[in-house]
């Protein structure tokens, strides 16, 4: 890695003005973010300017305040950036570049995330992480009918972490409630603490094949795509995560930071090795 530039203003207008620019930042050649230092008095056309030249390029601007990817205590930031240049430059990248369709955004989102399970950060990452097992051999989904017609979450000891076999079960749930009362409405809940932490981490990286299992998410059948804020009697519902990351968002605005944050689509494995 080379040292990260420092562009004021006029600093930066040189920089971009330079016709080998994308050879000169980016992850690919060492330099995978630039720190922004803005005047009060700057016009704000002119970063417009700036910003709109780097966007396209894989390179994460930075600032202590202002308009960048991130906004923050700079050094802090561009450690994080530089210790994950692939998965910094990506995300800045992916979230420049969103698309107004919500569809075609996660579509993006998921050839973004194949991208980097293919690439040696995610494989030194897994590494480090040592392989986790599960030996939990219970039902991950319960469909009920009394009083209400209502699926619930029942993989409490593991926060109801979603799985292959629980995604697989409560798709099943869905279509068998569906099939039971079309005309009726479902009640979904969670045994527990939390309604669901997210995707299980011990099926992270189990697919050889990213590529294949990533692209094809946002069409496949089985897949819901419910991009949500849960309620319950009208108050938000406090596990789920994302009233959870508006809280941490809303605390980290107080001091300071501001996170973009994107669509999940969590992934489970779809091969039939052996799951314990």
């Amino acid at each position: 890695m080379t040292d990260t530039p420092r562009w004021d203003l006029a600093a930066a207008e040189s920089a971009i003005a330079s016709l080998d620019l994308a050879r000169e930042v980016g992850a690919a050649v060492g330099v995978p973010a630039v720190v922004l230092d803005p005047s009060p008095t700057d016009p704000d056309d002119r970063w417009d300017a700036i910003l709109g030249r780097l966007a396209p390029l894989a390179v994460v601007t930075v600032a202590e305040w202002g308009r960048a990817d991130v906004i923050g205590s700079v050094d802090e930031l561009v450690a994080a950036i530089i210790a994950r240049p692939q998965a910094a430059t990506t995300t800045a990248v992916h979230l420049r570049t969103l698309p107004g369709e919500p569809l075609a955004a996660l579509h993006q989102e998921s050839l973004a995330y194949a991208t980097l399970q293919g690439g040696a950060e995610h494989a030194a990452w897994l590494a480090s992480q040592g392989r986790r097992t599960r030996n939990d051999d219970t039902p991950r989904v319960a469909l009920t009918d009394e009083p209400d017609l209502t699926i619930t979450l029942t993989r409490s000891r593991l926060h109801n972490l979603l799985d292959r076999r629980g995604r697989d079960e409560l798709t099943d749930a869905f279509r068998a409630a569906a099939l039971i009362a079309p005309d009726r409405p479902i009640r979904w809940r969670a045994d527990g603490a939390s309604f669901c932490a997210g995707g299980d981490p011990a099926e992270f990286g189990a697919v050889a094949d990213p590529a294949t299992m990533c692209v094809p998410l946002p069409y496949r059948r089985d897949v819901a795509y419910m991009p949500t804020s849960l309620y319950y009697l009208g108050e938000q519902f406090e596990p789920c995560s994302r009233n959870i990351y508006s809280r941490v968002a809303a605390q980290a605005k107080e001091r300071g930071y501001m996170f973009k944050l994107g669509i999940e689509a969590d992934d489970g494995s779809d091969d039939d090795g052996d799951d314990d």
